[in-house]
C-alpha cells in the first residue's frame, strides 16, 4: 500500500459569509503543501464552497461550508477559477484540481482520526472515507459543467 501525500496547510482558511447566504469571501491568503507542491488561495476570492446538492447534504452530513472538505473546497474552487496561487508554476487540467480536492479532504479525514485510536476502526471512519471516495467520483462525474462555465468567466 503506498504511502498517503502529505499535506499541511500554513494558516487557516478564514471565510467571510456574503449577505446572499451562499458564497463566502476569502479573508486572507492562505497556502497549502500537497505533496511537492504548493498551493495558494488569494485573499478576496468569492467562492460556493463544496458544491454540494442540497438534497445530498443528509447523505454527506457535510454542507457547503463545513465537514472535512471545508477547506479543499477552498482550494478547489480557486483551481476551477484558475485563480490559485502555484508553487512550482505548472499547467493543471480538472482531473488534477480534483484529484487536490480528494487528496486533501482524506488527509483531514487521517488527521482526525489520528489520535482517536479507538474510532480509527469504527464505522464513523469507514463512513468518512466512504464520504469522501463519493465526493470525488460526483465532482469527477458532473464537475465539467462548473469548470467549463468558470474557465469561459476568466477568459
Amino acid at each position: 500500500m503506498s504511502k498517503p501525500i502529505q499535506v499541511k496547510w500554513l494558516g487557516d482558511v478564514v471565510m467571510i459569509p456574503l449577505p446572499d447566504g451562499r458564497r463566502v469571501r476569502i479573508d486572507r491568503e492562505v497556502w497549502v503543501i500537497v505533496g511537492p507542491d504548493q498551493h495558494g488561495i488569494p485573499a478576496g476570492l468569492v467562492i460556493d464552497g463544496a458544491s454540494i446538492p442540497r438534497a445530498c447534504w443528509t447523505l454527506l452530513g457535510w454542507t457547503p461550508f463545513t465537514g472535512f472538505c471545508r477547506r479543499g473546497a477552498c482550494l478547489h474552487d480557486a483551481l476551477y477559477s484558475g485563480v490559485a496561487l502555484m508553487s512550482p508554476q505548472r499547467p493543471y487540467n480538472r482531473k488534477d484540481a480534483d484529484t487536490i480536492l480528494r487528496i486533501i479532504t482524506r488527509a483531514e479525514i487521517m488527521d482526525y482520526y489520528r489520535h482517536r485510536t479507538r474510532l480509527r476502526h469504527s464505522a464513523e471512519f469507514a463512513r468518512d472515507l466512504l464520504r469522501c471516495n463519493l465526493m470525488y467520483y460526483a465532482v469527477r462525474m458532473f464537475g465539467w459543467a462548473c469548470w467549463k462555465r468558470r474557465r469561459a468567466k476568466k477568459e
